[in-house]
């Protein structure tokens, strides 16, 4: 009987890149891929836990990219969009695209129209994000904002807003993910925020978190910064390979 797998990772990108890849190399079948921090592995399956690769994960993006840009852009938005079981879909279809004899057309068509729609999804909250998000001044001037969006869209504003600014510093916080972004001297960090730097949530609270509120000030941010980045919380590598601290 042959082995059927359940993948652990990080919850990165990245860390889906080479859980995907991996997959790929073993050719067994995959009952799922699962962030290590919140799934639960079914019983009876084998898991592994995958640690990222940074290669591994270049070389499978290559692939897709080779293939074509909107398709890596399709296989980006989606992951991001954090709809359970996403990783497993996008993994069918990835792995049908290297294996196309092996999926019925229609199964493939689906699956696209699956991943489209969640891309459409993303792509709309980036959108209302970059058009609506707005900005209060923390004591050194840095302009900053607090935003709960329903997907991890904050990796795709940074290209939009480093324009808008045009070599200021400023950031964005995603309140609901607790991570941050953070662009100065021409270099984006990823930050964590001290609990008291964020914006009471309120009945009413929307998903877009100005910080705009009454009674809402935003004080010294540097002040505010917890003493270690949070490394790994933004999904990637590089500019120009994985799609990580620019918009797509």
């Amino acid at each position: 009987m042959e082995t059927t797998n359940f993948y652990m990772y990080d919850g990165s990108f990245q860390g889906f890149l080479t859980a995907a890849g991996e997959a790929l190399e073993m050719a067994t079948p995959v009952e799922g891929i699962g962030k290590a921090s919140t799934e639960q592995p079914p019983l009876f399956v084998k898991t592994r836990r995958v640690l990222t690769h940074r290669h591994r994960a270049e070389r499978l993006w290559q692939k897709l990219e080779r293939r074509s840009p909107a398709l890596s852009r399709l296989i980006y938005f989606s992951f991001m969009s954090e709809v359970s079981g996403v990783e497993l879909l996008l993994y069918n279809y990835i792995n049908a695209l290297f294996n196309i004899n092996n999926v019925e057309e229609d199964v493939l068509s689906e699956w696209r129209q699956r991943l489209e729609g969640l891309a459409r999804k993303v792509e709309s909250e980036k959108r209302e994000l970059e058009r609506s998000l707005l900005f209060t001044p923390s004591a050194e001037g840095i302009p900053c904002a607090f935003a709960s969006p329903s997907a991890n869209v904050l990796p795709l504003l940074t290209r939009y807003f480093k324009s808008r600014f045009a070599g200021q510093a400023w950031m964005i916080y995603d309140s609901k993910r607790n991570y941050g972004i953070y662009w100065r001297c021409g270099q984006l960090e990823l930050i964590g925020l001290r609990p008291q730097a964020l914006p009471a949530q309120s009945a009413q609270a929307t998903r877009v978190r100005s910080g705009h509120e009454p009674n809402f000030k935003m004080g010294s941010l540097r002040s505010l910064l917890l003493p270690k980045v949070l490394e790994g919380s933004l999904s990637g590598a590089s500019n120009t390979t994985l799609p990580v601290r620019s918009a797509v």
